[in-house]
């Protein structure tokens, strides 16, 4: 009977329940561990820079860019008005010193400014970009971090050269970021949505929360050397399957309390068989 079934899921909950508690909670503090091996320290401008770039134009490459000891050899883009770095998963309220390397790439040598970094909405710098490459410096508090993620916004100055349409505003190389300090260690919400959904699941397919909860902690010792190794890629596993799961469970749940409802409403009527 369905009932049965609900009641022998539930049974022996107590210490199930609590060992479920206590993964949970180790799934949320061992998640910040993974945002710090997976965040990325640097984005190559023109390089593997996918989602990472975002408003720049197409890359371009030259042997003849103006450096401080002579020409230098590089792959680049040109920024737009707006272009942003994104710098993600990034741990929550920890501060980061970014290195920007740029030039202003305009005729006749002419320096660009001004030029105002942002980190998300928050004003960081408002500086001036020189003809010949360098870096550029900046800190971020940790107060700038906003949804697990560290955009850099540059607003730029721009100019449309001779026999080319396009908007341009100054030559970006790359970024790189360190962190500066200790930060808050926060716990995080991603793998605790997966081992919910999971534990969700197992227990809408009539598993004893006595069974579900080694089962879950099979899952969580699984992902956590993955993650040591893949950490970007784990979470984004986990999150992608946190998802998943819960939908299941959703649906499985909601198809056994139709049946559930079904079976009580027959046994009212007299059926025996549904009691």
């Amino acid at each position: 009977m369905n009932t049965q079934r609900l009641s022998t899921a539930l049974s022996g909950s107590k210490w199930p329940l609590l060992g479920l508690l206590a993964l949970l909670i180790a799934a949320a503090w061992v998640e910040p561990l993974l945002v710090q091996r997976s965040f990325p320290r640097a984005i190559e401008i023109g390089g593997h820079d996918l989602g990472l770039a975002q408003g720049w134009s197409a890359k371009e490459v030259s042997d003849t860019l103006p450096g401080p000891n002579g020409p230098v050899s590089a792959v680049y883009r040109w920024s737009g008005p707006t272009s942003s770095l994104v710098f993600a998963p990034a741990a929550q309220r920890q501060p980061y010193a970014v290195t920007l390397r740029l030039l202003s790439g305009r005729p006749g040598g002419r320096a660009v400014a001004p030029v105002k970094l942002s980190a998300g909405d928050h004003p960081l710098a408002t500086f001036r970009v020189g003809p010949t490459l360098r870096r550029y410096r900046f800190l971020v508090p940790g107060a700038f971090i906003q949804g697990g993620s560290l955009i850099l916004r540059l607003d730029t100055p721009t100019f449309t050269p001779p026999d080319d349409d396009r908007i341009l505003g100054l030559i970006g190389l790359d970024a790189r970021v360190e962190q500066a300090g200790a930060a808050t260690w926060l716990p995080g919400p991603t793998l605790v949505l997966f081992l919910l959904g999971l534990a969700a699941l197992l227990f809408a397919n009539g598993r004893s929360l006595k069974r579900t909860m080694p089962l879950v902690a099979l899952a969580l010792a699984a992902i956590v050397p993955i993650g040591l190794f893949a950490p970007q890629y784990a979470l984004e596993a986990a999150r992608t399957l946190a998802w998943l799961f819960s939908i299941a469970a959703l649906i499985v749940g909601g198809a056994f309390v139709a049946h559930l409802a079904a079976d009580s409403y027959a046994c009212l009527n007299g059926v025996t068989s549904a009691c």
